[in-house]
């Protein structure tokens, strides 16, 4: 009997972890530069995963791919930035 494990296993193992690993962060310790970075890299990890390996966009055309890509690089992005400059961003969008 052979207990090998596949790639869709694996991936979804990684994707298991990292998952966990970042609520246990996001909840257990206090807010800091390095900590939204940390959960933000794991935002990004996570979807480029779930783009190329899961839904088999690898070898898909570069517009879709990239336009997949870019919602997992633009949206930690911009939650990174409204976590550390909450006063810059009210400030750039009150009245």
């Amino acid at each position: 009997m052979k207990f090998g494990i596949n790639r869709l296993t694996f991936s979804w193992l990684v994707l298991l972890v990292l998952t966990v690993a970042g609520a246990f962060i996001a909840e257990r310790v206090e807010v800091s530069t390095l900590i939204v970075i940390l959960v933000c890299s794991t935002i990004v990890m996570k979807g480029v995963m779930v783009i190329e390996h899961l839904m088999g966009l690898r070898s898909a055309l570069l517009g879709i791919r990239w336009a997949m890509l870019s919602y997992f690089f633009i949206l930690p992005s911009m939650i990174a930035l409204s976590v550390l400059f909450p006063e810059v961003l009210a400030g750039l969008t009150s009245l």
